[in-house]
């Protein structure tokens, strides 16, 4: 688990190994006045993969099959087992991860959970610690 910080608790900065690490990102920022900021955890950034896998594949490819061919085409990829799908989703992450890489197109974004305000205080404290 990483730690980030953000000061209007929309955009988050980070990802940090600790929560002290944060706290001093946030604190470095604008430390002449004291302010609060929010806190999270995340689990870092994600990898464009993330965003397709063999059943939207899969159910997309039936879906475009179906509306240019009609029923005759009702039962396209719909009866694929679970190691072909495995397997599809195996590379298709490889496919988009090399492709997403060679181009710059890995997400720079996150998730971020257990979001809670921080204040000043608190966070000197962690600074203190």
């Amino acid at each position: 688990m990483k730690h980030c910080y953000s000061r209007g608790g929309e955009h988050f900065h980070g990802p940090f190994d600790t929560l002290k690490q944060a706290v001093i990102e946030a604190v470095d920022d604008n430390s002449a006045t004291p302010f609060n900021f929010y806190v999270g955890t995340t689990t870092g950034e994600k990898k464009a993969s993330t965003y397709m896998d063999a059943d939207c594949l899969l159910e997309q490819m039936s879906e475009r099959a179906y509306d240019e061919c009609g029923e005759v085409a009702e039962d396209f990829m719909c009866s694929i087992g679970k190691e072909p799908r495995v397997e599809l989703d195996e590379l298709l992450a490889t496919v988009i991860d090399t492709w997403a890489e060679k181009h710059g197109e890995q997400p720079a974004f996150w998730h971020v959970d257990d979001i809670r305000p921080m204040t000043w205080e608190e966070a000197q404290a962690i600074l203190s610690a």
